[in-house]
């Protein structure tokens, strides 16, 4: 095996934590990523997390009437299924006067990437071989930004965040859709 420079070793690590960076990103601020997360806010989060109760009481807090009967069903409805997800922080206050409604909540928690070989070779300007790409990478492990495992043709590596995906409805839509649930109701 050949000796790798401090330069090329310096590489190694930063087009790892390209790679990573890249994946934390897509995984905590892109929609397409919250979307992996929005049937689940009608498969028992909203229910589970007493969602009915918190829309009262926030409806209450905002100074907002509770529609009776079959607007409330209509209000629900729109509520669960036209919600926006939002990035956001697990140690936010999520509710309150002024503040969007927060349908339901869902910490990213740990981001796993498998970064192959491959990739990591693409961002280099030096030749390296498998064998000798598993070396390096065992010998810097702790010098990535993510923790990283280490196997034969491929890397993975783990990012904890308290990044979190908030479906939320703003307040001035809430008031849009109470005027319109009303009246959908009354025809």
């Amino acid at each position: 095996m050949k000796t790798l420079t401090e330069d090329q070793k310096q590489a190694i690590i930063n087009a790892v934590d390209s790679i990573t960076e890249s994946s934390y990103e897509y995984n905590t601020e892109h929609k397409d990523a919250a979307d992996g997360y929005s049937h689940m806010i009608r498969e028992g989060d909203f229910d589970y997390c007493l969602g009915e109760e918190r829309l009262k009481n926030w409806l209450l807090e905002n100074d907002l009437e509770i529609p009776q009967d079959k607007a409330w069903d209509i209000l629900l409805d729109w509520v669960l299924d036209c919600c926006e997800p939002k990035p956001d922080s697990i140690y936010r206050e999520h509710n309150g006067v002024n503040k969007p409604f927060s349908v339901s909540c869902f910490a990213v928690g740990e981001i796993e990437t498998q970064v192959d070989f491959d990739e990591i070779r693409n961002c280099l300007d030096f030749e390296i071989d498998d064998s000798e790409l598993f070396e390096a990478c065992t010998e810097l492990q702790r010098e990535f930004d993510t923790c990283v495992h280490v196997n034969k043709d491929y890397l993975l590596c783990y990012q904890s965040t308290d990044a979190c995906w908030n479906f939320e409805v703003p307040v001035e839509t809430m008031k849009t859709w109470l005027e319109d649930a009303i009246e959908q109701a009354n025809m």
